[in-house]
């Protein structure tokens, strides 16, 4: 049987058992033939098969990176796609490839950027995730840095605790100050108790 009858949507499941099967298989298998098809019907297939295709390939990445790592031009070309499902989807591979290939993915951070602007929530939870990871690699922190508080600086109430949470571990030893900044001229904003108290708890750590 082909990838794409082994797709939920071939199979016309509403759930995501069968897609995370296979995925859970090719992983296993370490099959590039199947990532290629998977690619392809990415690109080319149904819109539901373009939806099932791009789940299973983040699947694969979360369970094996290397599997989808260079097939990152790929991924790349769908954050440029008019289709939110897509571009998050995408941009989820792409955040399992930082962890392999830092600086290639770092080429792209212009793209990833932009479509992270455009995009759904998830697609810009997946650009913090992204740059957490990037800082990661010591020759790139200095450029990094910024263009993670600016994402702090211009997130959504709701996404903002959280995000602080993700940046403070990568920030806190060289960009301390600069985090803290961010934070407190963001506390002058109205929001949620909840959410003062995690941005509070941020700042309190920050000042230790």
């Amino acid at each position: 049987m082909n990838i794409a009858n082994q797709l939920s949507s071939a199979q016309d499941r509403r759930d995501q058992d069968l897609n995370f099967g296979l995925a859970e298989q090719i992983a296993t298998r370490r099959n590039g033939s199947d990532v290629k098809e998977l690619l392809a019907l990415a690109h080319t297939g149904t819109r539901t098969q373009k939806h099932d295709a791009i789940k299973v390939l983040y699947e694969i990445g979360r369970r094996g990176p290397d599997l989808i790592a260079p097939h990152l031009d790929a991924f790349i070309d769908l954050i440029a796609v008019r289709d939110n499902r897509m571009i998050w989807g995408a941009m989820t591979a792409i955040a399992m490839i930082t962890h392999e290939q830092p600086k290639t993915v770092y080429a792209h951070l212009d793209q990833i950027c932009r479509a992270a602007e455009r995009g759904s929530v998830i697609a810009k939870d997946q650009a913090v995730t992204i740059l957490v990871s990037l800082m990661a690699d010591g020759d790139l922190q200095d450029e990094i840095a910024p263009v993670l508080l600016d994402h702090i600086r211009l997130a959504a109430i709701n996404q903002l605790p959280m995000y602080a949470d993700m940046a403070m571990p990568v920030l806190e030893e060289k960009y301390a100050d600069d985090l803290k900044t961010v934070l407190m001229t963001r506390l002058a904003e109205s929001m949620p108790d909840s959410k003062r108290r995690r941005l509070e708890k941020v700042v309190k750590a920050l000042s230790v």
